[in-house]
């Protein structure tokens, strides 16, 4: 990456951390962490497709990374999807949905 915008490693490294207070390694892990958490939450894929999905080279790896990230394995986290209530749709402010007359359903 330092090559390719024709800086220094350390210097590349230097502007990373003023522009998003991270090394590149730690902030593209964030980025493939925040992905894998998608991930867990929203699909049913495995922990290890996840893993190899999101650029781990092993689900072993995987789970310690995102347990030093999360502060919780990826299966605690995928139990947390699986034991949340279902999601209900928030109606916007003044919104009559599921009102017969209009006026919020009061007389």
């Amino acid at each position: 990456m330092a090559k390719h915008c024709g800086l220094g490693r350390t210097r590349f490294i230097y502007h990373c951390r003023q522009a998003v207070n991270a090394t590149p390694v730690d902030y593209l892990t964030g980025l493939r962490v925040d992905r894998a958490l998608d991930l867990l939450t929203g699909t049913d894929l495995t922990i290890s497709e996840i893993a190899l999905s999101c650029g781990f080279s092993s689900s072993q790896y995987f789970a310690t990374v995102f347990r030093q990230h999360c502060n919780r394995s990826p299966r605690d986290a995928r139990c947390a999807r699986d034991l949340a209530p279902a999601t209900t749709t928030v109606q916007p402010p003044g919104s009559t949905a599921g009102s017969a007359g209009g006026a919020g359903g009061l007389a």
